[in-house]
Order: C-alpha cells, then sequence, then structure tokens
C-alpha cells in the first residue's frame, strides 16, 4: 500500500478588508505626502516591501489577497 503526504503551507499578505497593506494601497486611506503616499507606485510599494521581506523568509511560496470591489470602513 502507497501512502501519501500532503503539506500545504501558506504565507498571505492579506491586503483587502482594510488590513494595512489595504490601508496604503487606497487613496481615500493613504493620505500620506512622502514616498508612501501620492501615486500609485507609491501607494504600492508597503505591500511591496512587505512581500519583498517575506519572499527572503518562505522563498517563492508566498501569495497576496486582495479584494479590489471591497470596500471596508469607506475605503474601497
Amino acid at each position: 500500500m502507497t501512502r501519501l503526504k500532503l503539506v500545504v503551507v501558506l504565507n498571505i499578505v492579506h491586503g483587502a478588508n482594510g488590513y494595512l497593506v489595504h490601508q496604503f494601497l487606497d487613496s481615500t486611506s493613504n493620505n500620506r505626502t512622502d514616498n508612501w503616499g501620492g501615486s500609485i507606485e507609491n501607494r504600492c510599494r508597503f505591500g511591496l516591501e512587505a512581500l519583498k521581506a517575506l519572499k527572503e523568509v518562505f522563498g517563492n511560496n508566498v501569495s497576496v489577497k486582495l479584494s479590489p470591489c471591497g470596500g471596508y470602513n469607506d475605503m474601497g
């Protein structure tokens, strides 16, 4: 008899529903005027830096959850 062992490890950056990455991405909550706010490139910086740091620890086994239509607490 052959036994299979399946191990799934999920490392997810939660960037939706009002979590911190979503707050940086959203133009209505991110009113910063430094390198972390303003343009879409700057607003994406926090999530991308978090993703890069997690990839250093976990390799390519990292994903990002986004919800483009999910407004939350006047965000969206």
